[in-house]
């Protein structure tokens, strides 16, 4: 099973929080507070997640989310498991011990191999 990975969403400023939950109209003043508060404790765990982000802009900070999710599935262990999934042998070495050096497979397979060779296709969006 792949590993979790942790996104913890700020907002600019506790007094931003404030301002938009007034905007939406939704919450009475004492829901608000007691949100605030709580916001507060939530925000002093930010540092035991991996990536955070702060949502000054919604656009960007939906930007920011994508490159995560991007990244993650890029990872070195998350393409090997997709080549190997993939009804041929993979041609990507497994990962290098502590320290060790690797070259990647262009080094030992010639490039007509290399071009030969019938990638998986893309992960789906909907993973």
């Amino acid at each position: 099973m792949p590993q979790a990975i942790g996104v913890f969403i700020l907002p600019p400023s506790i007094e931003v929080l404030e301002a938009r939950l007034h905007k939406r109209g939704q919450d009475s003043p004492q829901v608000i507070t007691r949100r605030l508060l709580a916001a507060g404790a939530e925000i002093s765990h930010a540092s035991e997640f991996d990536y955070v982000i702060i949502n000054e802009n919604f656009d960007h900070a939906l930007g920011e989310l994508g490159a995560i999710v991007t990244a993650t599935r890029l990872r070195y262990a998350s393409q090997l498991a997709a080549i190997a999934s993939c009804s041929r042998s993979s041609v990507l070495p497994e990962p290098p011990g502590p320290r060790a050096v690797a070259a990647g497979p262009s080094a030992r397979m010639p490039a007509e191999k290399i071009q030969e060779h019938s990638w998986p296709a893309s992960p789906s969006k909907t993973a």
